[in-house]
């Protein structure tokens, strides 16, 4: 079938073990690589007489890195245990963050501000996980949600350290 198509487009075909040494005209400028031939192929032998399979895998898909294993473990073990995941604001202002900073922060560490904040309510990178947490479950209480458990996984901020991921 290969050698006849190749044939009838004017192309040299000729068997070269698994595979085919095949040989252009110089006016067909639209074939390049071996994919513009296996499209030729096709075209003239008539796309519905290709048998469909799924492609042979060569390769194990990537493992997922480690922190996103545990990332999603946490959810999980979280979520079983009845507690909903929040997803809080990452800039607050800096009254509320203070407290949380000098709680958890390496020695001599300070706030992160923007350097231009949409408004003083996100003026700084948050320190801490809790302060948006403590809004969900104010929030909720007003109103009269009494049974309120939230979990973050996020980034937290200050000087010293950087970024960091926790759970709260």
């Amino acid at each position: 079938v290969l050698e006849r198509v190749f044939s009838r487009l004017g192309f040299v075909a000729a068997a070269a073990g698994e595979g085919w040494n095949v040989t252009v005209p110089t006016f067909r400028v639209d074939i390049s690589r071996e994919a513009d031939l296996v499209e030729e192929v096709a075209r003239h032998a008539g796309y519905d007489r290709i048998p469909a399979t799924f492609p042979a895998l060569r390769e194990m898909p990537a493992r997922p890195a480690p922190a996103i294993t545990r990332k999603a473990l946490v959810r999980h073990v979280l979520t079983a245990a009845g507690f909903s995941e929040a997803i809080s604001f990452t800039f607050i202002e800096s009254p509320a963050a203070e407290p949380f900073l000098a709680a958890d922060a390496a020695p001599h560490a300070e706030l992160v501000p923007l350097a231009y904040p949409l408004s003083e309510k996100f003026a700084v990178l948050r320190p801490s996980l809790l302060p948006g947490l403590l809004d969900g479950v104010a929030h909720n209480r007003r109103r009269e949600s009494r049974d309120v458990r939230l979990f973050e996984v996020g980034s937290c901020f200050d000087s010293s350290r950087g970024e960091q991921r926790r759970v709260a």
